[in-house]
């Protein structure tokens, strides 16, 4: 238990840590935890993000699958709780960087925040937060989107080809594609084929 008078800097953060120690066969295994808490002079403004992915045939927002095609936009809204409807909003990245018009989102700092392709990380997850400011006092709303990325291939050759006759017209060669892999762990399929030249067998 903390006792709230020992936190008497306001506005100033106060980080606690949790170390978790187990052993097995005399050899001991740590993980540390840690939880950052800022004391306020009053109830911090509230709110929620929700996202969503384009409109649906009707015009409606669409809602969105577990996790975002990294090819389209993202809509964020930030549905401010009743007492904190006055809070101005600006959103920023997990970075603390903040999102502008033309840098790395579409839009104000209002409650309606599009994020564009471009802003993506290349695996992983986009993290957005909305500070929520009212007079001495702040509030913070997150939410954690998962990116279903595309398959990579890291390192070259990811398609190369085996010759098999070098005399036209019985010129032949296997293609075959390697390295690839895919960050969520899905099974991949591979589809072949000839964008240009000639005529395909």
């Amino acid at each position: 238990m903390v006792d709230a008078s020992q936190l008497s800097a306001i506005n100033q953060p106060y980080t606690f840590t949790v170390t978790v120690s187990g052993t097995a066969a005399g050899d001991t295994r740590q993980a540390t935890a840690s939880l950052t808490i800022t004391p306020r002079p009053g109830n911090p403004p509230t709110g929620t993000i929700t996202r969503f992915c384009g409109y649906d045939a009707t015009g409606n927002l669409a809602a969105c699958l577990a996790k975002h095609n990294p090819t389209q936009d993202l809509l964020a809204i930030l549905r401010l709780d009743p007492d904190f409807r006055s809070a101005s909003v600006q959103w920023v990245n997990a970075g603390g960087q903040q999102l502008q018009e033309g840098v790395n989102a579409q839009g104000t700092p209002s409650t309606t925040l599009t994020v564009h392709p471009t802003a993506f990380p290349t695996a992983g997850a986009v993290i957005l937060q909305a500070v929520m400011r009212m007079p001495g006092v702040n509030g913070t709303a997150s939410i954690n989107v998962p990116l279903n990325n595309p398959p990579n291939c890291p390192q070259a050759p990811c398609f190369f080809t085996d010759i098999n006759s070098t005399v036209f017209p019985a010129y032949t060669f296997v293609g075959a594609a390697s390295g690839w892999s895919d960050a969520d762990g899905d099974v991949l399929t591979y589809e072949f084929g000839q964008v240009s030249g000639g005529t395909s067998a």
